[in-house]
């Protein structure tokens, strides 16, 4: 398992007020197997604040 991997957020896409599309970067090491998944989290006064 890895620490953190910050990336930056490219567009946002809103399809209602409840349900976004977005995309952002991503490291070409960076990559899933079947079943994998990852968490998305912000960084809010300088700590990770993940959502689950």
């Amino acid at each position: 398992m890895s620490d953190l991997n910050p990336q930056t957020v490219l567009s946002v896409h809103h399809w209602t007020d409840t349900l976004f599309r977005f995309t952002c970067t991503r490291d070409p090491s960076f990559r899933f197997e079947n079943g994998q998944f990852t968490m998305v989290g912000l960084e809010i006064d300088g700590k990770p604040a993940f959502v689950s």
